[in-house]
């Protein structure tokens, strides 16, 4: 290891690991001097044996549960649950928070965190890095998953439904005090879900290595790297397997360590929305789901591809003595190569086709709507209850998009995707959308709810949602529909 002519290293986390080690959070919470805790859990954990643990730690201890929030989605982490989070913690005067679940947990307590401290309900303020200015209140984490970026680190990512935006937090305030990794902390994920998750943490853990020149930093990310090795194949065949678990969620603890002292944490964060948005929709997160495991299968393919033609390359060249073959064929090999492919096909093929299929089933609709496509507008109209009115830009937007007008566009709010009459739906109610245009080709689409249909003159497309948060998401015609097609939301 060559030492740099200066560096600085600081993680405020303590880290405690294995065995019985859920059970001394009510004693640590007394070390750091907290009394009375707002404990969140996300959805998917508040059934296990992790939270009934955790419970029995607080009953066993002179510690209290101030509040319990255990429904928090564990696929997203919304700023109205940070809102809801942060205002419980007022009320019941707690004075920690106790964090358990997956990253989307990590985030709605940060960021709940923030704005109990700053003592406002708006942290769009706050945004960015080191933008923080009043003192935190102390956090402890109970990661189950093995996402590295939300455990030990300095940074929070929340979407903000009514502004239709991301909100990124970077400080160093936002590490937890304590991080608890228990041999309970584990859940019966999908193999593919546990591949990602231990790639992501390999992933991270490189951005590490290379990204800082700091010999702690190095020792860290090498660390993960190690452990990813080791236990990612073991903890993808057996999810319950307590030491391939505890492996990868010691390399995820690293990973985000190494990550943070990066410096890079809000530039990965927003990375991150470079991948499909996992939605708001049982449908746009069954997509994105099938989009990640066949994902992860064209990546093993391609390693093991590449690998062995590395390997052939490297092993059978001339300069070794290598002497071709002479044969023509191999019946055998050549039944291999297509029956192995056809097999990976199919077992593709079935997820992708029941997705299909359930994408196509408007039936039992709880009401519909018909979008027509006019340049450059949509009119909208429920047929079941008569309203009829058109959507266009919004004034604001409108204005700014003129040629010399003088205003920032930076400055205005959702800028070409706010609406002044949007389309309003109840939330849990399954929608059948009729799209169609009146002029040219239109397609309307909203990525949050994982549905896109051309609108076509003269034909009806039809497809259906049904959103399970409420919330404002933004769309926009996908399709080149003339001059002032980036014009219409």
């Amino acid at each position: 290891m060559i030492l740099p002519d200066f560096y600085e290293h600081c993680c405020p986390t303590k880290l405690m690991a294995g065995q019985m080690a859920l059970s001394n959070l009510t004693f640590e919470m007394k070390r750091f001097g907290c009394a009375r805790a707002m404990v969140v859990i996300d959805k998917s954990v508040a059934a296990t044996l992790l939270a009934r643990k955790l419970q029995q730690a607080f009953i066993d201890s002179d510690r209290e549960v101030g509040c319990l929030v255990d429904d928090v989605p564990a696929h997203s982490a919304s700023l109205r649950a940070a809102r809801r989070v942060a205002g419980l913690f007022r009320r019941h005067e707690c004075d920690c928070f106790v964090a358990v679940g997956s990253g989307n947990a990590m985030n709605v307590v940060k960021v709940a965190n923030i704005m109990v401290a700053e003592g406002s309900d708006d942290p769009g303020a706050f945004a960015g890095r080191q933008r923080i200015k009043a003192d935190l209140s102390k956090m402890f984490a109970v990661p189950v998953a093995f996402t590295p970026e939300y455990q030990v680190s300095n940074a929070a990512v929340v979407y903000d439904e009514e502004k239709g935006r991301q909100l990124f937090f970077a400080d160093e305030q936002l590490y937890p005090v304590m991080a608890v990794l228990d041999n309970k902390a584990r859940l019966n994920m999908p193999p593919g879900n546990v591949a990602g998750y231990g790639l992501d943490a390999l992933s991270l853990a490189l951005e590490g290595y290379f990204a800082a020149d700091n010999p702690v930093v190095t020792i860290y990310a090498r660390g993960a790297i190690e452990l990813v090795r080791k236990y990612l194949v073991r903890a993808v065949n057996d999810a319950r397997a307590k030491e391939a678990v505890m492996g990868l969620l010691n390399a995820a603890c690293y990973a985000g360590i190494a990550f943070s002292h990066a410096q890079a944490g809000v530039v990965q964060a927003a990375a991150w929305t470079l991948n499909l948005r996992e939605g708001v929709t049982e449908l746009s997160r069954e997509i994105y789901g099938l989009h990640m495991l066949i994902l992860w299968i064209c990546v093993a393919i391609a390693v093991a591809v590449f690998s062995v033609m590395i390997y052939s390359i490297a092993t059978f060249r001339k300069s070794k003595g290598a002497v071709p073959a002479t044969f023509e064929h191999n019946t055998k090999a050549e039944i291999i190569w297509t029956v192995i492919p056809v097999m990976i096909l199919v077992a593709m093929a079935i997820p992708a086709a029941r997705t299909l299929v359930k994408i196509e089933d408007t039936r039992g609709a709880d009401m519909t709507i018909k979008a027509t496509g006019y340049q450059w507008k949509w009119q909208y109209d429920y047929v079941d209850e008569g309203v009829s009115y058109f959507s266009t830009l919004s004034q604001a937007s409108n204005e700014a998009r003129q040629v010399n007008s003088g205003i920032d566009v930076h400055a205005v709010e959702n800028y070409l995707l706010d609406v002044d009459n949007p389309l309003v739906v109840p939330v849990n109610k399954k929608v059948r959308m009729l799209v169609t245009a009146a002029d040219v080709i239109h397609n309307w689409w909203v990525p949050d709810f994982g549905m896109k249909k051309d609108a076509i003159p003269g034909y009806i497309n039809e497809m259906w949602f049904r959103a399970d948060q409420v919330g404002t998401y933004r769309g926009q015609c996908a399709e080149l529909c003339g001059r002032d097609h980036g014009f219409m939301p």
